[in-house]
């Protein structure tokens, strides 16, 4: 988020608004995960189509950082997602 607030000013609104709403993404896949509940799964399934679709549209950028960055932002999302679908299943295994 700070990195938002540094750079808000060097991009156009769109995606200004684009970026808050990821970050509001993220926060709610990540409390509906720690909920279990299976919605934070399609959550995680569209935070990672933005992602990867606005490192497209950017170059291969992430609103100026490039090159490890972008590539741990890449990772960083796949575990994201890993590791909300093994919270959804151990408390499937937990209740069953």
């Amino acid at each position: 988020m700070f990195h938002f607030f540094t750079i808000i000013h060097l991009q156009s609104m769109t995606l200004n608004y684009i970026y808050g709403g990821l970050i509001i993404l993220h926060i709610f896949s990540f409390t509906s995960a720690l909920d279990k509940k299976k919605y934070s799964i399609g959550i995680e399934l569209s935070k990672i189509f933005i992602i990867l679709g606005l490192i497209y549209q950017q170059g291969f950028l992430w609103f100026g950082l490039e090159g490890t960055y972008v590539y741990l932002l890449i990772v960083y999302s796949i575990l994201s997602i890993t590791i909300a679908f093994y919270f959804y299943n151990r408390s499937k295994l937990q209740i069953a």
